[in-house]
């Protein structure tokens, strides 16, 4: 492993900057078109998970505005701790104000008692964004490492949640159709996903908050098995 000051203030490849642009902003137009779509369902069917989608669709898209700053300018252009380290922060935020929008949407709609609706449109709607939110993470994750940006990481871990919440939300409806008395599901897996982006927003922040070294980038080793 090699430490990020080797290459601290050397020009990042245009090509990967293109790259790095690119994906950030096809995440943030599709993402704000996801999460429009999500509030409209969440609203019809009741889903605390559809709620928890859109609110987290509309902070992916501001993590991939992050992202975008990130890179941003002459500044950008470079290999950059501290830009790295601000995005990160920003991004944690992110994270934990989605896993608390989440958790409260769910708890909520346990404690009244209150079973979502089901819809063919919800649950079509939610196989194709679970394939797209895939491929869209791995993208990230790809030109992540090109560019050596722990903030394009993080932000494809963010588009990795979604991916996982709507596969989550299209099981819990298929399951309903076959016991209709764990409606809970949706709301109970809700609480989960939003646990675990609250902890990994949390853990990014106090982390970057109280490191004082550079990060550690991708080792030559793990760049030629992936052939980045």
């Amino acid at each position: 492993m090699f430490r990020e000051v080797d290459k601290v203030d050397t020009d990042i490849s245009p090509s990967r900057l293109r790259a790095s642009f690119l994906v950030s902003y096809i995440s943030i137009a599709v993402t704000l078109a996801l999460g429009s779509v999500y509030f409209v369902l969440s609203t019809l069917d009741g889903s605390p998970e559809a709620f928890g989608f859109a609110f987290a669709a509309f902070l992916d898209a501001c993590s991939s505005a992050v992202v975008v700053w990130r890179f941003w300018g002459t500044a950008g252009r470079k290999y950059s701790f501290d830009r790295e380290r601000k995005a990160c922060i920003v991004i944690g935020g992110c994270f934990v104000l989605s896993g608390c929008a989440i958790l409260s949407k769910a708890i909520y709609m346990l404690v009244i008692d209150n079973e979502p609706k089901r819809s063919t449109a919800l649950l079509i709607t939610t196989f194709a964004t679970f394939g797209f939110m895939v491929l869209l993470a791995w993208f990230k994750y790809v030109i992540a490492y090109k560019a050596d940006s722990r903030a394009l990481r993080t932000d494809a871990f963010n588009s990795t949640a979604e991916a996982a919440m709507a596969f989550v939300m299209a099981i819990s409806d298929i399951i309903y159709v076959e016991n209709p008395n764990i409606w809970f599901l949706d709301a109970s897996a809700a609480i989960f996903i939003a646990f675990v982006l609250f902890i990994y927003g949390v853990r990014t922040i106090i982390e970057l908050l109280l490191t004082k070294e550079l990060e550690l980038v991708p080792s030559k080793n793990f760049s030629s098995v992936t052939g980045i």
